[in-house]
């Protein structure tokens, strides 16, 4: 039993470790008042290179999200106070702003809430107040039409002056002018899973009461505190109590499990000469020690156990905005990327560094350890937490997984940070007082791994549990013989737990071991690549192949979408085909003759892919609903044109970015989505045949956004996928991935088997198509070349030529098809220079069965079918 339990404990410790460093918690708002901020693609980057994990906009900058694309940090947009009068009298208003600021990015930038209008409860103006509601009910089903409804969330931002009361924080309630209007704005919050979001600034607390102690409370220094006399609660720092505050409003109508969500909070690093509280010294000591609070995991005393979402105002200064200095220096670093002062945000950084203003009193230096005392509060023990671990000392040891988090308790945690701080400070007796909860002790406070630097003037016995860090008390029995056991068990339980450390040091020399391989392993393949498919055939005497006039010809322009085509398939017998389009229709043309055969009404607008079966009597479709679609050709359709679904294939936990059926089987069909999965469905049960990816550590870490499924062995898919990959697999095998290829730089957005089925080619957001060998593993050919002006253009869609010889790609500006020749590497024809191309970015490519046409799709709403004619020539 003593075992088990010893083992059950040893869990437990294990599973406090940290899966990553990220801190969710932490965000930063990103102002745009300014003429001279770094381009957003830079600022992206720093904010990667910081434990940042969401950014705010004020607006909906398409520069800034779209650089934020990849990087896995939460982006909050908003929309401007102007617009609240159209979105709330308008539907379309709203399902316009969503179509032009959210899907043209999302998911790729993770959009994670939508604020409707800032503090607009404080403009006073009635009118602009009473559409505050309808626009976020608005917003909220223009989401809900393109299936994000729940995934994005809609709020609206509110200032502090919201409350009537805030003194003491459980009495904290909504000023009555205000309750009416809010009661409906709550419910809807509520309704939606939505976040409260609020302006807390103890900054401007602080400037109404300029007083010492007010400061202390307002950057978490120690201090004595405020006490809550309903409550019992001693409130140590002024964050806290102003969120309590929010809290307890929120109790008081009716919506207590309404998440609160910090918006904008931050201290100015300077400002005018009649301004109070406005420095270096208290904006790193405030904002430093906020941090540190947040990830001491502690919450607030009405909220504990978990950090509020907290936005930091702000990243830069913004040197257009106007009123006092202080309103143009809230930026937590300058415009050249350096910090303004260091709070601990860069990823190096195991806690705050802050190093807020404190006085060292002269005294005679002390020795041993500084512990916290007995009668000290929870409260007041926290506060010195907070405070000691934003001077720059190392508290990782009492973080999740440090050799000092246990016994997790407040007083355990505060002996270890006093003492710390001690040992770094000059050792007076001043530099143990944390306002009278900390004392010098000659016993050494160490304990297992737990070691406690300091001492030089103490004989107590190191390695030895005390009543400093655990307050757990084991009783003598007196049958020996249980005694024995029990202390033998916790012998174990204390080895086990010490060697913990070691298999971390063990896990990380095997992974940079595998590393290490890896990296020879790519060394070794880059040598035996010595050349490539365009050297070699250079080598070989093969020359380019060469278009003449009639050459490839536009001979159909198929007309009857009203919105963009993303997506087209052909039948395997040539004569018809199948678009989607974002205007909520499926269209199958006959080919021969241009004609619709049906026009399929769509339950989703937002569509992205679909397929025909290999019979030609079905066809599949999916998009931003998250499922697959199946429709039967042969079935009636309605006086509206309404085809039933015959079958949904649902279970993607994200979008459905392709689908295709498997070669010669009507009854599978092989889906790719945004949850990094492949699904091998049976059409016929609507049940998943397997999965691949999702929980196995071999597939995507990204959205996977295009699948081919290889002609010649129907078992073996391609995956492209946003993590700059494509995999293959076997359909026998959903484990793992058989393989996985590198080389892009950017997302790959499409995958195509070439004709022979043992290679295949990629299409990338980096502006290259790459053509790749199943069998060795090896990249064979790049195939790159930027416009005039330089840039690289992202590739959408990529299709082969019926030998494998030409390789069509359409990129992402306006009408560009480039064509391969795989054996040179040269572009040999470019669509969209020829007569009848298209006017804007070609979305879909798509090669017939026979090899004999082209058909392109657009986002100018058209398909068009080239022919080749007459002979191409290879001199």
């Amino acid at each position: 039993m003593a075992i088990s339990i010893c083992f059950s404990l040893l869990l437990i410790v294990l599973s406090q470790f940290p899966s990553s460093h990220a801190e969710p918690f932490i965000g930063v708002n990103y102002g745009q008042v300014a003429d001279n901020l770094p381009p957003p693609s830079e600022t992206a980057k720093l904010i990667q290179s910081t434990s940042i994990q969401k950014v705010r906009l004020y607006g909906a900058d398409p520069a800034i999200i779209k650089a934020l694309a990849g990087t896995g940090v939460g982006i909050v947009i908003g929309t401007a106070n102007g617009d609240l009068p159209s979105l709330a009298a308008d539907p379309n208003a709203a399902s316009q702003w969503i179509s032009s600021n959210v899907l043209p990015f999302y998911p790729a930038s993770k959009i994670i809430l939508i604020t409707v209008g800032n503090e607009v409860l404080l403009s006073k103006d009635p009118n602009l107040v009473s559409q505050l509601l309808p626009a976020m009910q608005n917003v909220q089903k223009a989401l809900e039409a393109v299936s994000l409804g729940g995934k994005i969330k809609v709020s609206t931002v509110h200032a502090m002056s919201v409350l009537g009361s805030s003194e003491p924080p459980s009495s904290g309630s909504f000023a009555s002018g205000y309750q009416a209007g809010l009661k409906d704005i709550l419910q809807f919050l509520s309704d939606t899973g939505s976040p409260f979001a609020i302006n807390p600034y103890p900054f401007f607390a602080y400037q109404s009461d300029p007083r010492p102690e007010t400061l202390a409370f307002c950057l978490f220094q120690p201090n004595a505190g405020r006490p809550d006399h309903n409550t019992g609660i001693t409130y140590m720092n002024m964050f806290d109590a102003q969120v309590d505050a929010v809290h307890s409003a929120l109790k008081s109508m009716g919506f207590e499990k309404v998440e609160i969500v910090v918006a904008e909070t931050g201290w100015a690093s300077r400002g005018d000469p009649n301004e109070v509280g406005p420095s270096v010294d208290n904006a790193k000591a405030y904002n430093g020690n906020l941090i540190a609070h947040l990830r001491s995991m502690v919450g607030t005393p009405l909220m504990p156990g978990k950090p509020v979402d907290t936005y930091i105002f702000a990243l830069y200064d913004e040197n257009l905005k106007s009123g006092p200095s202080s309103e143009r220096a809230f930026g937590l670093f300058k415009t050249d990327h350096s910090m303004a002062y260091d709070v601990g945000l860069a990823k190096s950084s195991g806690s705050s560094s802050s190093n807020s203003s404190s006085q060292t009193p002269s005294g005679k230096a002390s020795t041993g350890w500084c512990v916290s005392k007995k009668d000290a509060t929870d409260e007041q023990l926290q506060s010195s937490i907070d405070w000691a671990c934003g001077q720059g000392i190392d508290c990782g040891p009492i973080q999740p997984g440090g050799a000092c988090f246990e016994p997790n308790n407040v007083a355990s945690h505060a002996a270890f940070a006093m003492n710390m701080y001690y040992q770094k400070s000059p050792k007076r007796p001043t530099d143990c007082d944390f306002s009278q909860t900390a004392t010098i002790t000659s016993q050494n406070p160490s304990y297992n791994s737990c070691v406690y630097p300091g001492g030089g003037g103490g004989a107590g016995s190191a390695g030895v549990m005390n009543k400093y860090v655990n307050s757990d008390k084991i009783e003598s029995k007196k049958n020996g013989a249980v005694e024995s056991k029990v202390y033998s068990s916790l012998s174990f339980l204390l080895i086990v737990v010490m060697s913990v450390s070691e298999l971390k040091e063990r896990h990380a020399v095997a992974t940079e071991t595998v590393n290490n391989l890896r990296d020879r392993l790519r060394h070794r393949r880059l040598q035996l690549l010595d050349t490539d498919v365009s050297k070699y055939s250079a080598a070989q005497g093969r020359s380019p192949v060469k278009f003449g006039a009639t050459d490839l010809v536009c001979c159909r322009t198929l007309l009857g979408h009203t919105g963009k085509v993303y997506s087209l398939d052909w039948t395997p017998e040539r004569n018809r085909i199948v678009s989607a389009s974002q205007d909520g229709r499926l269209i199958v043309w006959n080919a021969l003759t241009s004609q619709k055969t049906h026009a399929i009404k769509l339950p989703c607008a937002w569509v992205m892919t679909c397929a025909f079966s290999p019979n030609g009597q079905t066809v599949a479709c999916g998009g931003l609903d998250s499922v697959c679609s199946i429709f039967s050709l042969s079935s009636t359709a309605d006086k509206d044109g309404t085809v039933p679904v015959s079958r949904t294939l649902s279970g993607h936990r994200g979008y459905v970015s392709c689908c295709q059926y498997v070669p010669n089987e009507d009854a599978h069909l092989i889906t790719s989505s945004g949850d990094q999965t492949c699904v091998l469905w049976d059409v016929t049960t609507g049940l998943k045949t397997s999965v691949f990816g999702g929980e196995f550590q071999s597939g995507h870490t990204g959205d996977v956004l295009s699948v081919s499924i290889s002609g010649s062995n129907p078992n073996w898919f391609i995956s492209g996928s946003c993590d700059t990959t494509a995999c293959l697999w076997d359909t026998r095998a959903a484990s793992r991935a058989v393989r996985t290829f590198h080389g892009h730089e950017g997302d790959v957005n499409t995958v195509k088997f070439f004709p022979d089925g043992y290679r295949f080619g990629t299409g990338s957001d980096d502006g290259t198509c790459r053509l790749y060998d199943l069998r060795t593993g090896h990249q064979l050919q790049v195939y790159h070349q930027a416009n005039s002006d330089g840039e690289n253009l992202p590739v959408t869609s990529i299709a082969f030529s019926a030998s494998g010889r030409l390789l069509f790609a359409g990129y992402a500006n306006n009408s560009t098809c480039y064509v391969w020749d795989t054996l040179l590497g040269e572009v040999v024809l470019d669509l969209g220079e020829l007569q009848d191309s298209h006017k804007n970015r070609i979305s879909c490519l798509g090669m017939s069965a026979d090899g004999s046409a082209l058909c392109t799709g657009s986002w100018d709403s058209n398909l068009k079918i080239w022919a080749f004619g007459g002979h191409r020539r290879v001199t």
